[in-house]
């Protein structure tokens, strides 16, 4: 599987890159979590623009490059709906419009598209026309589908022409989990491109930290206590535990007696 390179940030490549979601309602709250950002152990930085108190084009626009600076990171832009979990409630017209505002803001590196919206193509196909590359997403904020039907929504983004396929679903029970899991190395196995995947809640847990062994190229950690989404390890945790299960599967096994 190709990896995508973001500056010295690879994504799909060996080791999992972590990436720290910045939550500011305000433009001094966003700033200041950037710089928290910069200071941390994360490769990548989301920036939650549905959570600002007036997430208007022009002035995500005109925040995006101090974002980038502050932060020091690849910057994930994205506005999570309210049916999919996040804060934007507003028509899907003015999703597109956000969204293709963001596209073309300086600083920006990656945007996310839910794919489950009416038009995701036509809004793929603009984020690529503005040079930037598309996590095509999928959030599932109360249930785990079947296997067969997640491997399904992976390979629609592929289809849909996202760069980065994403997938999050809510883990009622362990079996949902291991459903996760199995359907993101089930994918891992047939696309072309990087995969990122969690089941949320406390009982999705080992996807968060161990994902990358089934093909998730990237796990989400919260910084400074702020998360945004249920299950986010704090971000030093989760590069402390998922540092120390490398160092493990480099160990070697025990050797057979002849």
């Amino acid at each position: 599987m190709p990896a995508i390179e973001l500056g010295t940030v690879e994504l799909g490549g060996p080791r999992a890159a972590i990436i720290v979601p910045l939550t500011g309602v305000d433009d001094t709250q966003l700033l200041a979590e950037a710089d928290e950002a910069a200071a941390s152990r994360a490769d990548v930085v989301e920036w939650r623009v549905d959570l600002l108190d007036d997430p208007a084009p022009a002035r995500a626009v005109r925040l995006a490059p101090q974002v980038s600076a502050h932060a020091d990171r690849p910057l994930l832009a994205t506005v999570r709906t309210v049916v999919e979990g996040g804060g934007f409630d507003s028509c899907f017209v003015e999703y597109g419009r956000l969204v293709g505002a963001l596209a073309g803001a300086e600083g920006v590196g990656l945007v996310d598209v839910e794919c489950a919206r009416p038009g995701a193509d036509e809004l793929i196909g603009a984020v690529h026309a503005a040079g930037r590359l598309v996590v095509g997403s999928n959030h599932e904020v109360s249930l785990t589908p079947d296997t067969g039907t997640m491997v399904a929504v992976l390979r629609s983004q592929a289809e849909l022409g996202a760069d980065v396929c994403k997938l999050a679903v809510t883990a009622r029970t362990p079996a949902d989990t291991a459903r996760l899991l199995e359907a993101t190395a089930l994918a891992h196995a047939e696309l072309d491109r990087p995969i990122i995947s969690m089941a949320m809640g406390p009982l999705g847990l080992v996807s968060r930290v161990m994902g990358q062994d089934f093909g998730s190229a990237a796990g989400f950690g919260s910084l400074g206590g702020r998360s945004s989404a249920p299950g986010q390890v704090p971000v030093d945790e989760l590069v402390d535990v998922m540092g120390r299960l490398d160092r493990l599967r480099r160990v070697p096994g025990p050797r057979r007696a002849s």
